[in-house]
């Protein structure tokens, strides 16, 4: 969960930061996130991002993962979950769009190298070519990459359908799919760009986002361990103790803010949504009016349940 909660920040920083993180994904990096969802119960279920160009990213995070044939590894895992985000799209009739959407296996900085080689195996179908072709012509190490990942591909689909996967099938899940690597701990590379970028967007210097950076750390920490304990029941859930603004608010300077409105069981406070136990947690800026000059979290946060 601490490293779940280490990606989900980094997420969250930029979201609340309106500031775009496609680029690092493969996406067009135009496009501002909007809704963070944590432990959603689908896809690459541990964090879904989604965009206003209607793209979406969806995250699994695990500390380590190696290149082995093994389907209960991370890896197997997560790309028994990619199958499903494409079978699933399959009965709906429609086709998922490398364009719109992204498969992430989230690692951290110091997981095993040969992951790289998978990655690299992997970018190679972005500008398409034959499963075979490309891969015929990559190095010995990717191929080996890329022989497994088409091993747990195969095996997933097997188990959802009576016909194996084309080979248009498996460059498609091939260009969904990439290795991030996250170093968050604080200090870390990834700390300080989300650091400075929470200081300079909402308090009005770089040098002031490592303290709400910590405090976002914190709630979305707990917002995933609300709903893995929680995960089985809907309880009603308005506590108005300590919301999430009023735990940044500390750190906020400069002149009065107008409330934030929160709506329902998704949105509340600073973009923070409240724990929904069976769709999961959410995160999102729907809704929430900013002026040109807005620095720092707003004062006043408006609870209203629908």
């Amino acid at each position: 969960m601490a490293f779940q909660a280490e990606v989900g920040t980094w997420l969250a920083a930029h979201l609340l930061a309106r500031m775009p993180v496609g680029g690092r994904f493969g996406l067009a990096n135009t496009a501002l996130p909007v809704c963070i969802q944590l432990e959603t119960g689908d896809g690459l279920d541990d964090i879904r991002l989604d965009q206003d160009d209607s793209s979406r990213i969806e995250l699994q995070s695990k500390t380590s993962a190696g290149l082995t044939t093994d389907p209960n590894s991370p890896l197997g895992k997560t790309l028994r979950q990619l199958v499903r985000i494409v079978m699933d799209a399959r009965g709906t009739g429609i086709a998922v769009d490398p364009m719109k959407t992204r498969a992430i296996l989230a690692v951290a900085a110091n997981a095993p190298r040969s992951l790289d080689a998978l990655e690299r195996g992997c970018r190679a179908f972005d500008l398409g070519g034959s499963w075979a072709t490309t891969k015929a012509g990559r190095s010995s190490a990717e191929r080996d990459a890329l022989d497994i990942f088409e091993t747990h591909a195969r095996s997933a689909w097997v188990t959802h359908s009576v016909t194996s996967p084309t080979d248009d099938e498996l460059v498609m899940m091939a260009r969904l799919f990439r290795i991030e690597r996250f170093s968050m701990n604080e200090g870390e590379v990834n700390w300080r760009e989300a650091s400075r970028l929470l200081g300079a967007r909402l308090y009005g210097a770089e040098a002031s986002g490592d303290a709400p950076l910590r405090e976002l750390k914190d709630i979305i920490r707990g917002m995933i361990g609300s709903c893995q304990r929680r995960r089985d029941f809907r309880p009603v859930w308005r506590s108005k103790s300590r919301p999430v603004a009023g735990r940044m608010r500390r750190h906020e300077k400069g002149p009065d803010r107008a409330p934030f409105h929160a709506g329902g069981e998704k949105i509340f406070g600073a973009y923070v949504g409240a724990i929904s136990p069976v769709s999961g947690s959410t995160i999102s800026s729907a809704g929430l009016s900013w002026a040109p000059a807005m620095v720092g979290l707003r004062r006043r946060v408006d609870w209203i349940r629908r």
